[in-house]
């Protein structure tokens, strides 16, 4: 890695620590006094209400079509970052639409709420507070992957935002979860802008998904083990994740045929 792509990384780490100092504090206080913040409220709103229902995890991969997306009824849908561009070609709408993708925040997190409103609760997973959307949590980074079951500290990314939503779904009361539409495989142009490092679109059933900014490069390792270990997880809890892309190199999951469950 060259000096060029340290500076911006460090800066980005520097810029972190007041918040990770704050929820350092935070949690702290709360084990000595036992104190429920006005967050903490806000995130017991989500325990448990959809308790024995099943959910539907959206990628936005090309595999995609509008009428699979038509058929998912009786689910609870988590969909990710910009499938509010679906919306104008289809009456399906999701549940809940989260990105734990920064980039993704930094670039679109208005575009995202403005056109999720009364549509879908909107919710970011980010080391930075957000107010514009309905439920915020906090990122937690780190290596190896731990599915977070106390989700009012934080929720761990694993390389991607389905992985989040696997772990909210998870303290809402779900446990057998339905992947569909994570191809798990990118083509993309290098570069180093920031703390972007890609760019190129056709890699989403979303045209202009990108809308020519650079993002971040997936780290599909990355990705694989955090599903795998969430799957483990939820099998010890009679649960499970299954992989009902159509086609896809995503392989760490039991497949199951998309026409099975709708």
């Amino acid at each position: 890695m060259n000096i060029e792509n340290i500076v911006p990384r460090l800066k980005r780490k520097l810029l972190e620590v007041p918040y990770d100092f704050f929820w350092f504090c935070k949690n702290l206080i709360k084990s000595i006094i036992n104190y429920e913040s006005s967050y903490d409220k806000q995130v017991l709103k989500l325990k448990e209400i959809h308790r024995g229902k099943k959910a539907i995890l959206l990628g936005n991969g090309p595999s995609v079509s509008y009428e699979d997306l038509e058929k998912f009824d009786g689910y609870i849908i988590f969909a990710c970052n910009r499938i509010h561009l679906a919306y104008e070609h289809t009456s399906f709408r999701p549940d809940f639409v989260l990105t734990s993708d920064e980039q993704v925040i930094d670039d679109f997190s208005k575009d995202i709420t403005k056109n999720n409103k009364g549509i879908a609760k909107t919710i970011f997973v980010s080391k930075k507070f957000n107010v514009l959307s309905d439920f915020w949590f906090m990122l937690k980074k780190g290596n190896p992957f731990e599915f977070r079951v106390n989700v009012s500290k934080g929720l761990q990314s694993g390389g991607g935002t389905l992985i989040s939503a696997v772990q909210l779904g998870y303290y809402m009361g779900i446990n057998e979860f339905y992947l569909y539409g994570v191809d798990h495989s990118f083509k993309f142009n290098s570069e180093s802008k920031g703390t972007s490092s890609a760019s190129g679109e056709g890699n989403h059933f979303l045209k202009n998904y990108r809308a020519g900014k650079s993002w971040q490069a997936p780290t599909l390792d990355v990705v694989e083990d955090a599903f795998k270990k969430s799957d483990e997880f939820l099998r010890s809890k009679n649960g499970f994740i299954k992989n009902a892309t159509r086609g896809g190199k995503l392989e760490v999951l039991e497949r199951i045929d998309v026409n099975e469950i709708v």
